[in-house]
């Protein structure tokens, strides 16, 4: 009778499991037939395209599951693309993915033969094209070698890199947008509109912060201010009007003739005829110290 009673027992602990097993399976084909991703929806992309994003959150052969892709990201740390700061993945439906990108900021580009060569604040190429980014300013006058996608850009002159980088992260500390940067004798001029603004290769925050409210008063004018002498709130800022700086040392395939028409004579004779005390601006006062 014991040996019976224990039969019966085992058989109905597999009747048990297999019932068990069963209901498991039949929820294990419901959440891959039910979760699965039909729809990725982009947003927050500048650069990368739709298609782009939503083929590199799907790179495993897993992430046709909308559950699994929505855990993967949501609490695994998934390599990013390249051109990504992060991203953030909601599960909007069994089958419909959001995703959110963050992308890395372009905060210039130079010329490598025909092509625009972008980079980050950090100095890594993030896109060699022919197409224009609006708002990405120019950098003139930095000699770069043959350049490649996601890696450093290759300068013949690190140190002025290191300033260039230093200006493109500040201005975007103080939310100032310059047309370009150009670098001439090692120092750093910056465009903004009519406005030239030459701050030198040091110190730099401390005179980037002093360019928002002196453009202002500015507004309408057209010349160079010098910033490349300011240290504290004690230091003389100077706006030469009608005056540009010449160019020419910031590009060596330049033409010679630009400065054999009389351009450069040109400015100086301006300089000269309105004369030094009313082509000079004291904006002491705008001086907003050290930040």
């Amino acid at each position: 009778m014991k040996v019976k009673k224990r039969t019966k027992k085992i058989r109905r602990g597999w009747k048990v499991a297999g019932i068990t097993a069963l209901i498991a399976a039949v929820l294990l084909v419901g959440v891959l037939l039910l979760f699965h991703v039909q729809e990725i929806k982009v947003s927050g992309n500048q650069y990368l395209t739709d298609q782009e994003v939503a083929e590199w959150v799907q790179k495993d052969k897993y992430t046709t599951n909308a559950l699994y892709l929505w855990a993967k990201f949501k609490f695994g740390a998934p390599e990013l693309h390249p051109n990504m700061e992060t991203l953030e993945v909601k599960l909007m439906n069994p089958w419909t993915i959001s995703v959110r990108v963050y992308e890395k900021k372009m905060v210039g580009f130079v010329f490598d033969r025909n092509n625009m060569v972008y980079f980050d604040r950090e100095g890594n190429v993030l896109e060699i094209s022919m197409e224009f980014r609006d708002g990405v300013p120019l950098i003139e006058g930095l000699t770069a070698n043959t350049a490649k996608l996601y890696q450093s850009l290759p300068v013949a002159d690190e140190k002025v890199f290191d300033a260039i980088l230093e200006v493109t992260r500040m201005m975007e500390k103080y939310e100032l947008s310059a047309d370009r940067i150009v670098c001439i004798d090692s120092e750093l001029y910056l465009y903004f509109g009519s406005i030239c603004v030459r701050v030198g290769a040091e110190n730099l925050e401390n005179r980037i912060i002093q360019i928002p409210p002196i453009l202002k008063k500015l507004e309408g004018k057209k010349g160079l201010l010098h910033l490349e002498n300011y240290q504290d709130s004690n230091s003389m800022i100077n706006f030469d009007e009608n005056v540009w700086p010449d160019e020419t040392a910031a590009d060596e395939n330049k033409d010679d003739s630009a400065t054999e028409d009389g351009t450069q004579d040109e400015g100086a004779g301006n300089a000269e005829e309105s004369g030094e005390e009313e082509n000079q601006t004291d904006l002491q006062e705008e001086n907003q110290g050290n930040p």
